[in-house]
């Protein structure tokens, strides 16, 4: 998995780096898993990919909002919430946005949860005003599936649901990836067997 941190260093855009981050550490045809706010960048990663993409799974993770930022599509009270973080232009590391009782739910572990919040970076509040692109022809020819692990992404797995997409649906925490990725493993086995 490609650090993706120096792709949000320097001015705006970020999106296009943030891609071309990911294209460059894809060598053969691949499915692309993407987690909580990397899933609206899905449809830009696949179409540069072209057919090196075999397959996208969204994991706890928002779906392309196309036309739309990243502020544009969050309900008021979050995006006035974020806005007065804002500060010489970014916001501040993720970890800081919610209580600290948030994060020690999803990482229990002291020392874990310490070298996760080093490895955070400040976010370039410009990020979070680029219009996501539209899904293409490319991205809607692939087969997708979703994995919901939280009830904060139940909507999102409905909607993936409706769109006939298969999803899979655990009781666990956001940050799973990182902390029980036993359970996401055995929910991508799910996938692929299914």
């Amino acid at each position: 998995m490609p650090d993706l941190r120096p792709a949000l260093t320097g001015p705006p855009p970020y999106q296009g780096r943030l891609r071309e981050a990911v294209v460059a550490a894809v060598e053969h045809p691949t499915t692309l898993v993407a987690h909580s706010a990397a899933g609206p960048l899905v449809p830009a990663i696949v179409e540069a990919l072209g057919p090196a993409a075999a397959a996208t799974i969204f994991v706890d993770a928002r779906l392309p909002h196309p036309g739309l930022s990243w502020l544009e599509s969050l309900d008021g009270e979050r995006a006035a919430r974020l806005l007065e973080m804002v500060a010489d232009g970014e916001l501040p590391p993720w970890n800081t946005w919610f209580p600290a009782e948030a994060l020690a739910a999803d990482i229990p572990d002291d020392e874990v949860r310490e070298r996760f919040s080093a490895d955070l970076r400040p976010t370039p509040f410009a990020l979070c005003a680029e219009k996501c692109p539209s899904p293409t022809p490319v991205f809607d020819g692939l087969p997708h599936a979703y994995v919901r692990l939280t009830p904060a992404y139940d909507d999102a797995a409905d909607t993936a649901e409706r769109a006939g997409w298969h999803v899979v649906r655990r009781d666990s925490v956001h940050l799973a990836p990182l902390t029980r990725a036993d359970e996401v493993v055995n929910a991508l086995h799910t996938i692929f067997a299914g």
